[in-house]
């Protein structure tokens, strides 16, 4: 088995920028994400939001800004493990470290970096017995697509910090925005 000088988990803005700098330095990196694509929650969570507080850009959406990150991480050429979720990390010997996998897959590493949310992110979905058979027809958890409300009447449930965005952030998309907390 190869061993790399640094194992990141998680495949987010953070892992990305810390694999670009890493190999920058002719460190040999390998990531191991829990999700099928690199980005984290710029992806998963964000895609269609603009992001304003990067170096190098004005306003630039999330799914841009990963993609951006993702190109820039590849150049140092590291190892990319997707869907593996990290399940146990072992001290081998002083300077050495094992990362296992859920499905059984271990990464050595000389150091281990730790960018992940435990266990990916998921949305809280609604907790009603009828909610499942009007999600994706109208009942969403995550925008993918800001087209889609274009010139629509929509209702926000939520009173956390990504309710709150994406009222701000689709009210110059949607006829009216209502935010229930």
């Amino acid at each position: 088995m190869e061993t790399v000088d640094l194992i990141i988990l998680g495949g987010g803005s953070a892992g990305l920028h810390a694999a670009e700098v890493a190999g920058s330095r002719r460190m040999t990196t390998a990531i191991i994400d829990s999700y099928p694509q690199l980005g984290g929650q710029l992806i998963a969570i964000y895609p269609e939001k603009f992001v304003d507080n990067v170096s190098g850009f004005t306003k630039i959406l999330a799914k841009d800004l990963a993609t951006h990150l993702v190109a820039r991480m590849l150049n140092y050429h590291p190892i990319v493990y997707l869907n593996e979720y990290a399940a146990g990390l072992e001290f081998l010997t002083p300077g050495m470290f094992s990362v296992a996998t859920k499905s059984g897959l271990a990464v050595h590493g000389k150091s281990v970096l730790i960018t992940a949310a435990p266990g990916g992110l998921t949305p809280r979905k609604l907790d009603l017995p009828e909610a499942e058979r009007y999600e994706g027809k109208g009942l969403i958890y995550i925008v993918t697509d800001r087209s889609l409300f274009k010139r629509k009447r929509i209702v926000i449930l939520g009173g956390g910090d990504s309710a709150l965005d994406w009222a701000i952030e689709l009210a110059g998309y949607a006829d009216m925005v209502t935010l229930i907390h």
